[in-house]
């Protein structure tokens, strides 16, 4: 089993709601803005302004989003959705799916295509389209998505010395079991998925739990000093928000060399 994986679901509102007068908001509070090492791009996209960087600064620890970051999820997502809507006679290609669907929640992509069919958007025409399109991901995912090799060796060879996490908007049987089978879930501090919070990225409340817990666990107390791999604006949104640092991947096969880069910053976390 994951070290403390899965926190506390929804319903447990003390487990999984940021209290606004809690340490944890007031060091947000006043790290939002400390480090903006972010440059927008005419894509929308977000990138890393290597010239910010505090090089004397260490990282406390390290988070991943998981599609499309930790794994190369995204083209699954697709190809499950659109066989998911095929009764509703509508299709969108890689590009157009892309731009308006990554980083958003099942709910809102099949709100989407049933708006796209000219479909009522009810939740029972949601519900299905979203248990479609579930049937179809988890039955390839779990055989399908491996990660980088050399990522799967860095979070193996790092766990033990710096706090480790997954702060995902997909759904607890989306996330664990490809962790789970890849050896890589107790490497994880905890797995943070849509079931944990009450509102997803780009609303920086996963990452303010995130930061919640490795501030009492393990005593690191500015946000800023947690590094976050994201690759979708509405994460980077999130991450940002939450006033922690952020590298933005254009694509999976980024993270390697983005992981590289940052190690020598990677500071070891003596009291554990």
């Amino acid at each position: 089993m994951v070290n403390e994986a899965i926190v506390a679901p929804v319903g447990d509102r003390a487990a999984c709601r940021v209290d606004q007068s809690s340490g944890a908001a007031e060091a947000v509070a006043g790290c939002i803005g400390k480090r903006s090492c972010l440059q927008r791009l005419d894509s929308g996209r977000m990138r890393l302004d290597s010239r910010l960087r505090v090089p004397d600064e260490l990282i406390r620890a390290v988070l991943f989003d998981f599609d499309g970051t930790l794994f190369d999820s995204e083209y699954l997502h697709h190809e499950a959705w659109l066989e998911a809507v095929e009764p509703w006679g509508v299709t969108v290609g890689w590009e157009d799916y892309k731009r308006n669907l990554v980083g958003i929640s099942d709910t809102r992509a099949c709100e989407f295509f049933l708006e796209l069919a000219g479909r009522p958007r009810t939740p029972e025409a949601i519900q299905s389209g979203r248990e479609r399109k579930h049937s179809v991901y988890r039955r390839r995912s779990v055989q399908e998505l491996v990660p980088h090799p050399s990522v799967a060796t860095w979070i193996r060879d790092n766990c033990e010395r710096v706090p480790l996490g997954v702060v995902s908007s997909s759904a607890i049987p989306d996330v664990v079991p490809i962790l789970e089978r890849q050896g890589l879930a107790d490497c994880m501090r905890f797995i943070i998925c849509a079931e944990h919070v009450e509102r997803l990225k780009p609303d920086p409340l996963p990452y303010l739990l995130a930061f919640e817990k490795l501030q009492a666990a393990c005593k690191i107390s500015d946000p800023g000093d947690c590094l976050v791999f994201e690759d979708s604006s509405t994460g980077v949104q999130a991450a940002r928000a939450a006033g922690m640092t952020v590298h933005v991947l254009t694509k999976p096969g980024d993270l390697p060399s983005a992981l590289e880069e940052w190690s020598a910053r990677i500071g070891e976390l003596v009291d554990r």
